[in-house]
């Protein structure tokens, strides 16, 4: 497989790796808050078994769903927010050289590749085809990222001669 040339430039592939992730972040809350989706999970829930105590025609009732719709926004807006926001300061620093944010970045990229390639096996459509265009970018700078080499002590030069 060939790699495109802009992921080897680390500034480059930095920049890259954020738009993707923000644009993923986006498109995220868009599928998590979308209330077909909502409707579905919530359908597949046993809230009679979470919670016995209630009558179960409550969690059908019209205003449970519009209830757990405006909570889903709010902790998705809240969480999706978060991670964006650290994310951000971790791709800097990888755009900085720090070693620690680079063994995360790497990290994050298989995971995060993975991660949307088992989403697509598990939802195969035309239109979720587009999901593999950060799954490929991931897997590139999972490919590509690699610690910087540290130079040798003098010490090792002073012993060898």
């Amino acid at each position: 497989m060939k790699i495109p040339a802009v992921f080897f430039d680390h500034k480059k592939r930095n920049l890259i790796l954020w738009l993707t992730d923000m644009t993923v972040a986006i498109a995220s809350y868009f599928y998590i808050t979308d209330p077909f989706y909502i409707s579905q999970v919530l359908e597949r829930m046993d809230f009679a078994a979470i919670r016995p105590d209630i009558d179960p025609e409550v969690f059908q009732s019209p205003f449970f769903q519009e209830f757990m719709f405006q909570v889903i926004s709010i902790v998705a807006i809240v969480t999706i927010a978060l991670i964006a926001f650290l994310h951000t300061i971790a791709f800097y620093k990888c755009y900085q050289r720090k070693t620690a944010a680079i063994a995360y970045v790497k990290v994050y990229s298989c995971l995060a590749a993975v991660s949307l390639m088992m989403w697509f096996l598990y939802n195969v459509s035309l239109f979720n085809m587009l999901i593999l265009i950060p799954a490929a970018i991931y897997t590139f700078v999972f490919l590509v990222e690699r610690q910087p080499r540290s130079p040798q002590p003098a010490v090792d030069n002073i012993l060898k001669s």
